[in-house]
């Protein structure tokens, strides 16, 4: 996918759009979640995305995310490869996981 603040709504539509298609296909159920590329994002990304049929967006400004950003703005909390037992647990226990469930009703972390 290209640059999302650098290309037309136009082209960013058609891509999410395709590519979410192509994911659905591939995986045999519906894509919900996107992350934007390299996490750039504006007003007209975020509406491409929701037209594509995605549920909800992250980027990759570093955070908490609430609802007083919007759901397809989201912030997040990076989860890097190796994190030890306490760096997780320090992750957590800062109200991250909080918004979490308080944004999704979730009950569970799934890391992928």
């Amino acid at each position: 996918m290209s640059k999302s603040s650098r290309t037309s709504y136009e082209q960013r539509f058609w891509e999410m759009n395709d590519s979410k298609s192509w994911l659905d296909q591939k995986l045999g159920r519906k894509t919900k979640y996107l992350c934007y590329p390299v996490g750039r994002c504006n007003n007209q990304t975020a509406i491409a995305a929701q037209k594509s049929g995605y549920a909800r967006a992250t980027t990759t400004r570093p955070g908490s995310a609430n609802t007083g950003e919007g759901i397809y703005g989201l912030k997040r909390v990076r989860i890097v490869p190796n994190i030890s037992d306490s760096g997780f647990v320090q992750l957590i226990s800062t109200g991250c996981w909080k918004h979490a469930v308080a944004l999704f009703g979730v009950d569970r972390i799934f890391l992928l």
